[in-house]
C-alpha cells in the first residue's frame, strides 16, 4: 500500500503471517508461524519480489545453499526457491530501490521430504512502497523527513475531524506554515519566542501572526524554550488520521533543506494509535495545559 510504513500479508489461510516493514530503500520481511511451531520437514522460506512495473517475480538470494550429494556447496543454488531462508526475518535491499511505486513481496513456506525433494505451500504476498529519494545537494534522509512531515499535515487537512498540536522552535518554512494555516481553529501551537525568535520581524513572529489570524490567538502561544529545544512535535488526532511526529528537525528552511537533525515518526491505525500518540500529547500538555484535547473549540 502506498505510503504505509508496514503492511501485512493478504492470506488468512496461509500457514504463517507476513509483515513487511519499509526502510530507506530496503524492506524488513518478517514471518510468524501460525498455530505453534512449524513441522519438522519445514526448511525455511522462499522470498521473492516484483519491482514496480515488473511482470515477474525475482528470487531473493540466500547466503548459503544446501550441499550437493557429495557435500559440496553449489553457488548456482543460492536462490531462496532452492535454498530457502532459514530465518523468520530478512532484510532485503532491492537493486532497483530508486523506482517509485509498490514492490510486491511473495513469501512461500518450503518443505523437504526424506528424499531431499522440496515442496511449497500457500504463499503470502504484500505490497509496499520503498521510496528511496534524493536530490542534488539534499540528503536522502532530509528529503524523506520533509515529505513525511508534509504528508502528515496534508492528511490532517483532508480529515475535517482532525485536531493538530504543534510545538516549534525555529519556525518559518513557508509551506509548513501555510499547511497549518489551512487547519484554522483545529490547530493549537506553541512557538518559541526566546532571543531573536521573539523579535518583531522574525520568521517566528511573522508565522505566529499568520496563524493567529487563521486559528485564533487562544490557539497560538509563545514560550521561551531556552536557546535549544530538541523536542519539536506534531500530533494529529482525527477520525481518519492518528499520527505523531517528534524529533529535532526544525520547521524552517534550514531545518527542511540544510540541517541533518533526525526525526522519528509513529503512525498506526486508530485502534493502535493511543500508544503512539500518548507520549507526544502528554509532553504537549505539560508545555501548555490548555493544549490538551478537551480545550479545543
Amino acid at each position: 500500500m502506498a505510503g504505509e510504513f508496514q503492511v501485512n500479508g493478504k492470506s488468512a489461510s496461509s500457514l504463517f503471517s507476513l509483515r513487511v516493514h519499509r526502510g530507506e530503500g530496503m524492506a524488513l520481511v518478517a514471518m510468524n508461524w501460525r498455530g505453534g511451531p512449524p513441522p519438522p520437514d519445514f526448511v525455511g522460506f522462499a522470498i521473492e519480489y516484483r519491482p514496480p512495473g515488473g511482470t515477474r517475480f525475482l528470487a531473493v538470494s540466500n547466503r548459503i545453499a544446501f550441499p550437493d550429494q557429495d557435500g559440496a556447496g553449489n553457488p548456482n543454488k543460492l536462490s531462496s526457491r532452492l535454498s530457502p531462508i532459514q530465518k523468520f526475518r530478512w532484510v532485503h535491499f532491492p537493486f532497483d530501490a530508486k523506482k517509485s511505486g509498490e514492490y510486491t513481496y511473495m513469501v512461500t513456506p518450503v518443505f523437504m521430504d526424506v528424499a531431499r525433494r522440496l515442496s511449497y505451500e500457500e504463499p503470502q504476498t504484500a505490497d509496499i512502497e520503498l521510496r528511496r529519494e534524493g536530490g542534488a545537494g539534499i540528503g536522502v534522509d532530509g528529503v524523506r523527513r520533509r515529505r513525511a512531515i508534509n504528508e502528515t499535515l496534508d492528511e490532517a487537512i483532508a480529515d475535517p475531524s482532525a485536531r493538530v498540536y504543534v510545538v516549534a522552535c525555529d519556525f518559518s518554512e513557508r509551506g509548513f506554515v501555510d499547511r497549518l494555516r489551512q487547519l484554522g481553529g483545529r490547530l493549537k501551537i506553541i512557538i518559541d519566542d526566546d532571543g531573536k525568535h521573539g523579535a518583531a520581524h522574525s520568521g517566528e513572529t511573522r508565522s505566529a501572526d499568520i496563524l493567529i489570524a487563521s486559528a485564533g490567538a487562544e490557539n497560538v502561544k509563545r514560550q521561551h524554550m531556552g536557546k535549544l529545544q530538541h523536542n519539536k512535535m506534531i500530533v494529529v488526532d482525527g477520525d481518519r488520521v492518528k499520527k505523531a511526529v517528534g524529533g529535532s528537525t526544525n520547521f524552517s528552511w534550514r531545518g527542511f533543506y540544510v540541517q541533518s537533525n533526525g526525526r522519528n515518526s509513529c503512525s498506526s491505525t486508530p485502534i493502535k494509535t493511543s500508544s503512539c500518540q500518548a507520549p507526544f500529547t502528554k509532553a504537549a500538555s505539560r508545555s501548555l495545559p490548555s493544549m490538551t484535547k478537551p480545550h479545543f473549540s
